[in-house]
């Protein structure tokens, strides 16, 4: 199910893909078998991901902090 980020009239970025438990799936670059998430932009724009957060939690909104960095729309 994606997870739209953001308040009401700012870009729409959902999470399209996710693995939780990633122990044989698929390799980083590293060789590690991480945790990930894919994200999709389903703005025309693109929408710079510097201040936004992810956390399993909400009441700890500052787990993990995007770099900042441009997501293309699509």
């Amino acid at each position: 199910m994606p997870v739209v980020f953001g308040a009401a009239g700012e870009p729409s970025v959902v999470i399209s893909e996710f693995m939780a438990d990633n122990a044989h799936t698929l390799a980083d670059a590293d060789g590690d078998y991480s945790d990930w998430i894919e994200l999709e932009n389903q703005s025309p724009e693109a929408v710079n991901l510097a201040g936004w957060q992810l956390t399993d939690d909400s009441r700890h909104r500052s787990t993990w902090s995007f770099p900042t960095t441009n997501l293309p729309p699509g």
